[in-house]
């Protein structure tokens, strides 16, 4: 699904005005992308507080940190960075404390109805990948971000991108057809 070129000038326009200081478009830019950067934050931690308290925190730095954006047309990449960092902290966090996730996958979907018997083995493949490979994947396939923007918001190589995922969806083909194995 990718985003209009006119949901993109809107973005750029409410970026644009929000740094100018204009409230109200700082709160419209929560409204379109909270769900976005949610599920993201989501994928990556396993828990719907984690990501809950992950994309907070961004959206705190975000305001703190919105004159450092110098191109309004890459608000998203910088979003989304921003969040896979709070993300990567809370991940750091729990593992010290050696806390776990109450769940993988109990309430993300990436469709609004539930798995029916043709999209559950797609699901149940989806949920055995690590979060930084299913974001990657909705990234790309659901958002449709670019690849460069990926890369961006992973802080790797495109390359590297290209890699990943390539080997997930060969993971995710193997788990489908049943072979497991490696």
């Amino acid at each position: 699904m990718k985003r209009s070129l006119a949901q993109s000038a809107l973005d750029e326009l409410l970026v644009i005005a929000w740094k100018r200081g204009t409230r109200e478009a700082g709160e419209q830019l929560v409204v379109r992308w909270q769900p976005r950067l949610w599920r993201h934050a989501r994928l990556l931690t396993d828990s719907p507080d984690d990501a809950s308290e992950a994309v907070q925190s961004a959206w705190a730095s975000m305001v703190r940190a919105k004159h450092s954006l110098r191109d309004p047309g890459r608000f998203g990449p910088w979003a989304y960075r921003i969040v896979t960092r709070r993300c990567a902290d809370i991940v750091r966090h729990r593992q010290r404390t050696r806390q776990t996730p109450p769940g993988v996958l109990d309430s993300v979907t990436l469709h609004e109805s539930p798995p029916d018997d043709r999209t559950e083995p797609l699901h149940a493949a989806l949920a055995s990948l690590p979060g930084d490979e299913r974001a990657m994947l909705t990234l790309v396939h659901v958002d449709g971000l670019p690849l460069r923007y990926v890369a961006e918001i992973f802080e790797i190589p495109i390359g590297t991108v290209k890699s990943r995922l390539h080997a997930t969806r060969a993971r995710l083909r193997r788990h489908i057809e049943g072979d497991e194995h490696e």
